[in-house]
């Protein structure tokens, strides 16, 4: 039996937790294999340190808690969000900025592209995960904004990415 906390705690950062066994089982080889193996295994020991990194910021922006109402498909760099009332749907190549926001508790993405088109998605909804590796694909976007803005407390909006070269937006839409 495990406490609810260190559950939400491992699946949270699971990947830095094997990325950290990984790293020390290798280095623990390269010390005591001979040859052509210690090679590799020093080589595997960097890959496992590299997974405790991404696993630790990756683990930053997992959020517990209900599943959000819709759910986020990417497919061929297009973001759709449908839930049972609406939807819609963005092209990654058009994006113009990405924020993310929190009114009553509750975490946000929104999404505008070069047209003034606003997809509002749910941080928990279901496959609204996969928007952070979709993102990391923009040239400027940085995880660690995303980070900043969600461990913000109390109603905020914060931009996380602007394309360089957009064309304005209409802020009131």
């Amino acid at each position: 039996m495990i406490r609810p906390e260190a559950k939400a705690f491992l699946a949270r950062y699971a990947q830095a937790i094997i990325g950290a066994c990984l790293a020390v089982l290798m280095f623990y080889w390269t010390l005591s294999i001979p040859g052509v193996l210690r090679y590799l295994t020093g080589v595997l020991a960097f890959f496992g340190a590299a997974l405790v990194i991404d696993g630790f910021r990756r683990g930053r922006l997992r959020r517990g808690g209900a599943e959000a109402e819709g759910v986020v498909e990417i497919d061929e760099r297009r973001i759709t969000f449908l839930t049972a009332n609406w939807g819609g749907s963005l092209s990654i190549n058009d994006l113009a900025k990405i924020e993310v926001g929190q009114r009553s508790e509750a975490l946000f993405w929104r999404i505008r592209d070069i047209f003034g088109s606003v997809l509002l998605v749910p941080y928990t909804a279901r496959g609204a995960e996969g928007l952070v590796d979709a993102f990391e694909a923009l040239d400027g976007f940085d995880l660690g904004n995303v980070g900043r803005a969600i461990e913000k407390s109390g109603d905020h909006m914060t931009t996380v990415w602007t394309r360089s070269n957009s064309v304005p937006v209409d802020p009131l839409t």
